[in-house]
């Protein structure tokens, strides 16, 4: 427990048959805001609740049959800051041993890597978004290979809605979207229509289906596709979360496509 306490390595112990915890200071970011400090001296299936049929049977094998596991870039969706969040973990299961030479508890030591993980899928699609839409050969193949692009990305771009305007200054209108129905694209045009904003939760609700993913922490910058004058596109910065109402004009004079997704939050 003491080279625990004083790693900086973030480090985590369940002890005893009950998996009572503890852990270091450096863990304590992993839990986020929700589960500290009760967490400290809980039973591990009462704190992990929504893991617990992942991480269960790593536990078991290390007090059970004394067998340590390791996992890399693994998803663990934990809830913390008040939901559940899709988190990525290297981490290890090693069972510590009392003195009678018989499994005491499991030592994990751990890594989160969500940063690293999501930060790679989510290059893979502006890499992919990049080259589909500078083989186009016009705007309509821009528009088209763009949504197909997102569709395939529904973990960062849940839904889309991409503007084109049918002439230089002129208003926008929707011209492609992705992962939305009849019911929401209603709601989207509504909101534009008032000059207000649609958000995630919203479209989020008034679908039928089952819950998505957890995501990912949300950010706060829009995905832009503009075509130049030679019909292909400029990429601008690619994020989750957009939240504003659909521009009216452009003052360019250029012919404008738009292409804005949001996240849940």
């Amino acid at each position: 427990v003491g080279t625990l306490l004083h790693s900086r390595h973030p480090m985590f112990l369940w002890w005893g048959p009950e998996l009572i915890q503890i852990y270091n200071d450096a863990y304590l970011p992993s839990f986020g805001k929700g589960k500290h400090p009760a967490a400290m001296g809980q039973r591990g299936a009462e704190c992990w609740q929504e893991i617990w049929p992942i991480i269960f049977p790593q536990i078991d094998d290390a007090m059970s049959r004394a067998e340590a596991s390791w996992n890399e870039d693994h998803l663990v969706p934990v809830w913390r800051n008040e939901r559940i969040e899709e988190v990525y973990w290297t981490y290890g299961y090693s069972p510590i041993f009392c003195e009678s030479g018989d499994v005491g508890g499991t030592l994990v030591v751990c890594t989160e890597t969500t940063a690293k993980v999501v930060g790679e899928r989510r290059r893979r699609v502006v890499r992919s978004l990049a080259n589909v839409v500078a083989h186009a050969t016009d705007v309509a193949a821009v528009l088209t290979a763009a949504a197909e692009v997102l569709a395939k990305a529904p973990s960062d771009v849940p839904f889309a809605l991409i503007y084109m305007a049918d002439e230089p200054g002129g208003e926008l209108r929707v011209s492609q979207c992705v992962a939305l129905g009849e019911a929401e694209m209603w709601m989207a045009w509504s909101a534009d229509s008032c000059g207000t904003s649609i958000t995630a939760r919203q479209v989020t609700a008034q679908r039928s289906a089952s819950p998505s993913m957890p995501r990912a922490d949300p950010s706060s910058k829009p995905i832009e596709q503009r075509p130049s004058s030679s019909g292909r596109t400029r990429s601008g910065s690619r994020c989750q979360d957009v939240h504003g109402p659909k521009p009216r004009r452009r003052r360019s004079s250029r012919r404008s496509v738009t292409a804005r997704a949001r996240a849940p939050e």
